[in-house]
């Protein structure tokens, strides 16, 4: 059974606003680089109904003890979204997958607005797919999603500050 988080924020900024942040391409590289990434690839297609994403770089990981021997510290990461509007609001799909790690983290975000600007929401599950320490290592990836999705909501705010 996989392993579930929500992480939210609110940002001051209205839902527009954050959604044109996080759909701009040179914003995404600056805030993938200033996380230490490398190799940073991305493709933003403007779509009908909202904007797909791809987000491709080369990131280290501090991995959880239990599999330092068996995977690579520094892994390729793709990252596919997909924003679609609803009136004021904003809901996406996405994954994350790490090559040479069997598993992945799959999940929904919103951007909707709020009396303080907007605010967002993010549910994820990580499934990781190795025999008798699943568990752990699905709750170690998924602490370290959120702790990244804090750390990329900060540095979205400080964005949309100016």
């Amino acid at each position: 059974m996989p392993t579930s988080r929500t992480f939210t924020f609110d940002y001051s900024a209205d839902p527009q606003s954050v959604a044109a942040l996080l759909h701009d391409p040179a914003f995404l590289r600056k805030r993938c680089e200033a996380a230490g990434d490398k190799n940073v690839e991305i493709h933003v297609e403007a779509r009908a109904d909202g904007v797909h994403m791809t987000v491709a770089r080369e990131r280290t990981m501090d991995l959880p003890a239990i599999v330092r021997g068996i995977v690579k510290p520094t892994n390729r990461a793709v990252e596919t979204t997909t924003w679609r509007r609803q009136g004021d609001s904003w809901h996406a799909d996405y994954s994350l997958e790490v090559a040479g790690l069997p598993g992945k983290v799959s999940g929904q975000s919103t951007l909707a607005p709020s009396a303080q600007g907007t605010h967002y929401s993010s549910t994820f599950e990580v499934t990781a797919k190795w025999p008798l320490v699943a568990k752990k290592i699905e709750s170690a990836i998924a602490d370290g999603f959120t702790e990244q999705l804090a750390i990329n909501a900060e540095r979205n705010a400080q964005a949309l500050k100016g």
